[in-house]
């Protein structure tokens, strides 16, 4: 069992890519003739992942021009190897789209809230807004339910020790949560659907069940996952039991003696929000030690040593006073960095765009991370000021777009008491130049609207 790990400080995908291409994690596989790379198989989180790390090796000097097998964990259904086993696994169902389940659980949480129980939960009727949003919280505990692979058994059985504490307030909770833990699932299997959540595990087990038939021995390197998700840690288990499987993990504390390694996995800890968790917890499924990992690519980072420290476990915390730099060792490690004190969000999104412009004018690449999209979108839009474009992962929400602000406004600006009967003059106007600017496609979702509602209304109106 080959077990890799690349420090937080060494740019990830530029350092698997050396070490593929100097054979480090081919486990001896011939490296000779012109095609030799395109026999090794790579499997990565994410296609943003995929497609840098094609981006690195096409930037590599010894690159002969044809790249590896490179896949994503549980990836598309045309990326699944034919006639591999398990041979008699039924056809996947159908996808089950995240906006019709949102639909459909709203409806369904609609109609809840009307029911003699339902009104019972609620001091006032929900709003439409309400309802969407408790939809959109069901959506996220199915899913969260698929990828732990728990039942509604074990949610049911969370409350059973403080049942009589709780009271009616639990039951109402439990008959809520029967939306989404027996309704829905009823309605996927009436029309042979699946959430995509359902979909990708499955795909994942696939995976791992025809990998020793797939890749035989050949190289094979799953790189970048931490193995949160039990069918993606059961994948890893699989390729690194492979004669020539590798297993690169990222940013595992190697300087973690074995006591905290122990300590880690110990519920009374308390550590599930630990960084190192995941992975403790994966080398365990792996029965595997930290001392059995290797790093991929040497080199020390001082700023890395001061951040596992300071996220040190609870017990261990008694230490720092022993374990803390000199003055010089920490102004070293944190060269570099530095803190933005903002007055307001428009000052911190406009420091971090100037921040970034500075950088890409010396010729460096600029990751921003940040959990606030309202900050994602205000930084984006102060840096098309500056003529650049900021590739956000996250994409733009609908009510972002162009169509979908134009309608917004349009709406604004009718009669409060608006009629159906108000869309007719304003149809008769689609035809402007104003109106259309120049680019039929901005305004041609929100007259296709805008024309069902005046069919709508001649329908109304005409007699019989």
């Amino acid at each position: 069992m080959r077990i890799f790990s690349i420090a937080p400080s060494t740019p990830f995908l530029l350092c698997l890519t050396d070490a593929i291409m100097d054979g480090r994690l081919l486990g001896g596989w011939e490296r000779s003739g012109p095609f030799w790379l395109s026999d090794v198989s790579i499997i990565v989180p994410t296609q943003r992942a995929r497609q840098g790390l094609a981006e690195a090796f096409a930037r590599h000097p010894d690159f002969t021009g044809l790249l590896p097998d490179i896949r994503t964990f549980g990836g598309d259904e045309a990326d699944e190897e034919p006639f591999l086993p398990p041979f008699d696994a039924p056809a996947l169902p159908h996808a089950a789209s995240s906006l019709q389940r949102r639909l459909v659980l709203s409806r369904l949480v609609a109609q809840w809230a009307q029911s003699e129980r339902g009104r019972l939960a609620f001091s006032t009727p929900p709003t439409a807004a309400e309802i969407f949003s408790m939809a959109e919280s069901l959506g996220q505990l199915i899913d969260d339910l698929t990828i732990e692979e728990k039942t509604p058994a074990d949610i049911r059985a969370l409350g059973e020790d403080m049942a009589q504490d709780l009271g009616e307030y639990w039951q109402q909770t439990l008959e809520f949560l029967d939306i989404a833990l027996a309704a829905w699932p009823a309605l996927l299997r009436h029309d042979d659907r699946a959430d995509m959540a359902t979909l990708r595990r499955i795909r994942l087990d696939r995976q791992a069940a025809a990998a020793q038939y797939l890749y035989r021995d050949r190289p094979v390197i799953a790189a970048g996952s931490t193995g949160s998700i039990p069918a993606t840690a059961r994948l890893l288990a699989a390729i690194a039991k492979l004669p020539r499987g590798a297993v690169v993990l990222p940013g595992l504390d190697l300087a973690m003696t074995p006591a905290t390694h122990e300590a880690l996995l110990d519920p009374e800890s308390n550590p599930h929000g630990h960084p190192q968790y995941g992975l403790a917890h994966l080398l365990r499924q792996f029965g595997a030690g930290v001392g059995q990992v290797t790093e991929l690519c040497d080199g020390t980072d001082s700023r890395t040593s001061i951040v596992n420290h300071a996220l040190a476990l609870t017990r261990e915390t008694a230490r720092w006073a022993g374990q803390r730099p000199a003055p010089s060792a920490i102004e070293t490690a944190f060269a570099g960095v530095s803190i933005i004190r903002a007055r307001n969000e428009d000052e911190e999104g406009r420091a971090v765009a100037v921040a970034a412009r500075a950088a890409l004018e010396r010729g460096q690449s600029v990751g921003i991370v940040t959990p606030d999209r309202n900050l994602a979108r205000r930084i984006a839009a102060e840096l098309k000021r500056f003529g650049i474009h900021a590739d956000d992962a996250a994409g733009a929400p609908l009510f972002q777009s162009p169509a979908a602000r134009w309608r917004a406004k349009f709406s604004t600006s009718l009669p409060a008491a608006a009629t159906p009967s108000i869309f007719l003059p304003c149809c008769a106007t689609r035809r402007h130049c104003w109106a259309a600017s120049g680019q039929k496609w901005f305004v041609s979702p929100i007259w296709s609207i805008l024309d069902c509602c005046a069919d709508n209304d001649r329908r109304q109106a005409s007699p019989g």
